[in-house]
């Protein structure tokens, strides 16, 4: 199935398999190979309820739909059987491949441009300072757009120039002589004429080989610099495109004119902003701080600083500037921008252009036929992100040097991560349960949080801590009067007015974001943790008591957006109750005028990482290796020339991250789980022909690639460096120092601690006390993350499990 894309279908009757877990139920062995086979082939499964009812039997999922590409199935429904048949009908959408019409449009070739000529053109130009910041700014888009006219080529692009990508000159000719060899034998017929044709046809063979293979190596080698052109490529094998498919529209029929479907969008974008109510706007309590952020100076060196920065591969604004001119011309233009941004700060006032954003759909989940399934991305000016980029700066010092933000936000913060919160939340949970508690958690869905935020309401909590003056005056002016238009292709939408909210995609929104909700921890009594708007409450519970004091602090989080006028989705807030004997409460939340009753659950994904209520991570794991096994698929499919060093850069980069994501959360200590992650890369190791018929260890020790165990266990070793040392912000009561003074081994040993529950001995500081006080104290010693990296490796360099796959 190298090759080819494959859609499987039927009746398989593999009743005992748990498609959520990807494992048989029993241990059959015909069960458990079949999951095999599936994997070996890198099929995805997609049905996921029970397909037969008998009277008398126990309803079983025996009807299963496959593919090898993600993208293909969308939208499976179940309808009830046909004639006397006790199996469900399965509806579902088929996405086949389809060439998209496109018109022609001239298009810059940024990475052919003459930079050198544009620099001379731009470096003899005068730039007035002494205008306003319109007048400015319509002189710089002017002058770069005459530069780019004279010194950028344009290609133009349409459907009759498309060509394999990896095809060079020297293929093409040899291609060309192919054919002119086979129009003089098809002319003349004669073995002289064949076999020159032949030798044409072989050469042809050859130069198309290795052209390919020279073009996928340097793909793989230039993976992490050009991840676009790398993505590209990839898409192109793929027979299924992740557009935006047909849409629905209001009378229940689907369109697929991008003219009607920007429409869509953006009657849809614009139906979720917030009506801010004007006449009674609360006030925030004034916070504690030493001093304001009323001004900020720009200089030239910062500005040269952050357009060298600059990602040449990302899209420009509806200004069109592009950021590899920038970045070429940034020793040039970085003073006028410099006086640019002083002045639109002085004056509190911004370029329209600034204003204006191009709003370009992704699809989320769900079907793509939907338009509430995609969240809308602004494209604004690279310009325009560089100043906010520096205000950015200036307003995280000032609320980290005057300690403003609040303990619980983990998002968007230094020292701080997805990681990190999540391991002060099981360094809690474990806790309560090693001591034979329950635990309540709620899960706190916002709506349409960075769309809603009004505006007035967050220039007086901006006030409030500290944030006056001119900055405050050109945020203001930076979010009031903007438009947006919706973008398919190269069709746009009309421009629509933004009433509210902060742009998804703009380098300020985030940080406006996280002032915003700053104060929600501060009305509830359980313990709250964020990452951005992704927001749980949780708490122990061992009576009612505990329960009601939980719905306090929601009735208290509902009046909180009532006030703020930041609502929370009731309908997808969700709540999971953890521990033996949990009494299972349920819990309410005020929406409008009326209370939703919190859907319960026994599993949730928080930040990446899928729980469940028995505090165990067989979902999340299943999950993982089906994404991997996912992408792996995809490789094989996309790369028909697999040598060592592309094997390992292409592992490294794509699927080795997606099975160590958090590890130090869900690492496992179960056989069949250690086992399944395992496979993912034994079976990846066998993609190299080379050496497929070696064992695993050989394979391993060939690609001198550590098991995944063994990288787990450093992983919890860097980790647990990072929280000794401080270079990560998290406060876990598991860490207790031993308490004794010993001359043997180094001075941050930490005390290993009995505990009751085999989850909890097997949890992050627990299972890693031996190997972090058996460390050599050079490692213990180290200054840096990367030098602790660098002993580490050398003190376990003879470890057992390095390359050995045993138990």
């Amino acid at each position: 199935m190298k090759d080819s894309h494959a859609l499987v279908c039927g009746d398989f009757n593999f009743k005992d398999i748990n498609w959520s877990l990807k494992e048989s139920i029993i241990g059959d062995q015909s069960s458990t190979a079949f999951i095999e086979c599936m994997n070996d082939c890198y099929l995805i499964q997609y049905v996921s309820e029970n397909t037969r009812y008998r009277e008398g039997n126990i309803p079983s999922l025996l009807d299963l739909v496959m593919t090898n590409e993600s993208d293909m199935i969308d939208t499976i429904e179940y309808s009830s059987p046909l004639g006397k048949s006790d199996h469900v009908v399965i509806n579902f959408i088929f996405n086949c491949y389809s060439e998209e019409s496109s018109d022609s449009v001239n298009r810059y070739l940024y990475h052919k441009g003459d930079y050198d000529k544009l620099r001379d053109r731009l470096i003899n130009q005068s730039w007035n300072t002494n205008q306003s910041v319109d007048e400015m700014w319509s002189c710089f888009t002017e002058r770069i757009q005459h530069a780019v006219d004279e010194c950028i080529p344009l290609s133009k692009s349409g459907p009759k120039q498309k060509k394999k990508p990896w095809v060079t000159g020297k293929a093409l000719s040899a291609i060309k002589e192919k054919n002119r060899a086979w129009k003089k034998y098809k002319y003349c017929k004669n073995e002289t004429n064949y076999n020159l044709y032949a030798e044409k046809r072989n050469i042809v063979t050859s130069e198309c080989r290795e052209a390919k293979c020279n073009f996928e190596k340097k793909l793989c080698e230039n993976i992490k610099e050009d991840t676009k052109s790398f993505w590209k490529y990839i898409r192109s094998q793929c027979k299924t495109k992740s557009c935006v498919g047909d849409l629905e529209v209001e009378e229940g029929s689907t369109t697929s004119d991008n003219r009607v479907k920007v429409e869509i969008f953006n009657r849809f974008f614009c139906s979720v902003f917030n009506q801010e109510d004007t006449d009674s706007i609360p006030l925030l309590e004034e916070r504690e701080f030493s001093d304001e952020l009323q001004d900020i100076v720009v200089t030239p060196t910062l500005v040269e600083k952050k357009l060298l920065k600059l990602d040449p591969s990302k899209s420009p604004g509806e200004d069109q500037v592009h950021p590899r001119v920038l970045k070429e011309s940034a020793s040039i233009i970085s003073s006028f921008l410099c006086s640019l941004f002083n002045k639109s700060l002085q004056h509190g006032q911004l370029p329209k252009a600034w204003k204006s954003a191009v709003v370009v759909p992704l699809h989320k989940k769900g079907s793509r036929s939907k338009a509430q399934n995609y969240r809308p991305v602004s494209l604004t000016s690279i310009i325009c992100k560089i100043f906010e980029s520096i205000i950015r700066d200036h307003l995280v010092l000032h609320m980290d040097s005057n300690n403003l933000f609040i303990e619980h936000q983990h998002g968007f913060r230094s020292q701080r991560s997805c990681v990190t919160q999540l391991l002060e939340v099981i360094d809690d949970w474990y806790e309560i349960l090693d001591a034979g508690g329950c635990i309540d958690t709620i899960y706190l869905d916002f709506q349409k949080a960075f769309d809603t935020v009004p505006h007035c309401r967050l220039k007086n909590k901006l006030n409030s801590y500290g944030i006056r003056g001119n900055v405050l005056k050109w945020i203001e002016e930076f979010l009031n009067d903007r438009v947006q238009s919706v973008r398919i292709g190269n069709t746009l939408s009309e421009k629509s007015k933004v009433i509210s909210g902060i742009p998804q995609g703009s380098v300020l929104g985030p940080i406006l974001f996280l002032i915003y909700i700053n104060d929600l921890p501060d009305i509830v009594k359980s313990s709250v943790k964020l990452f951005a708007d992704d927001t749980k409450l949780y708490a122990e519970v061992m009576s009612s008591n505990d329960s009601e004091k939980i719905q306090e602090d929601l009735n208290s989080l509902a009046k909180w957006s009532d006030k703020w006028q930041l609502k929370f989705n009731a309908d997808k807030c969700k709540s999971m109750h953890i521990g033996r004997g949990n009494p299972k409460q349920e819990y309410h939340m005020n929406s409008g005028n009326k209370e939703v009753t919190i859907k319960q659950t026994d599993c949730e994904k928080d930040l990446g990482v899928t729980f469940d209520e028995r505090m165990k991570f067989d979902i999340h794991i299943a999950n993982i290796v089906n994404k991997a096994n996912q992408r792996l698929g995809l490789i094989r499919r996309s790369f028909e020339f697999m040598d060592k060093t592309m094997f390992l850069q292409l592992y490294k980069s794509l699927i080795r991250p997606t099975l160590e994501y958090a590890t130090v959360i869900w690492s496992p200590w179960l056989k069949k789980d250690i086992v399944a992650i395992e496979q993912v890369q034994r079976r990846a190791t066998r993609l190299i022909r080379e050496i497929r018929d070696l064992s695993y260890e050989n394979r391993l020790l060939s690609l001198g690639l550590p098991t995944l165990i063994y990288r787990r266990e450093r992983a919890d070793m860097l980790q647990l460096f990072k929280v000794m040392k401080g270079f990560d912000e998290v406060h876990l009561t598991s860490v207790h120092p031993q308490r004794f003074n010993s001359t043997r081994g180094h001075r941050m040993k930490l005390e290993k601690k009995h505990h009751r529950l085999k989850s909890t001995m097997n949890s992050f500081i627990p299972r890693s006390v031996n190997s972090w006080n058996s460390l050599p104290e050079d490692c213990i010693e180290c200054e840096t993350v990367n030098s602790f990296k660098s002993n580490l490796n050398n003190a376990w360099k003879h470890k057992a499990n390095k390359f050995s796959y045993t138990f």
